[in-house]
């Protein structure tokens, strides 16, 4: 069952109840307009900022180019983002393509990932913490 809510404000004098909700619809559909404008533009600030992190040969770290190699892990979930986020903003061919063979660089033979050796970024995080 469907019920409607009917408000007062004693600014809205002589107001039909038709205006009162043509009113609040508009004011709905530009409030969706105004939030799917700020989602798409921190869509596009944290896409270009992931890109900082980014290396040379495609990979991602949680340091950029300050870590000696990219992880694995970062770059496959880097990847899955930015695949997903292509209907909403632009994501570079080019830097996916980079991304998937340095992921396919990394397999072994045997269908396998080489195993990731003990980065240095847990140092770098220990000694910033004290």
């Amino acid at each position: 069952m469907r019920s409607t809510v009917y408000f007062t404000n004693p600014r809205i004098t002589g107001t039909t109840e038709v205006q009162i909700l043509k009113q609040s619809r508009a004011h709905m559909l530009v409030s969706l307009f105004y939030d799917i404008i700020s989602t798409l533009s921190l869509s596009l600030s944290g896409y270009q900022r992931e890109l900082t992190y980014r290396h040379s040969d495609g990979s991602y770290s949680a340091f950029g180019e300050s870590d000696d190699e990219g992880s694995l892990w970062l770059t496959s979930f880097v990847v899955r983002s930015f695949a997903r986020a292509q209907p909403f903003i632009y994501v570079d061919p080019a830097d996916l393509s980079a991304s998937i063979a340095w992921i396919k660089a990394q397999q072994l033979e045997n269908g396998c990932f080489r195993p990731v050796p003990r980065s240095s970024s847990s140092t770098k995080i220990t000694n910033r913490s004290f």
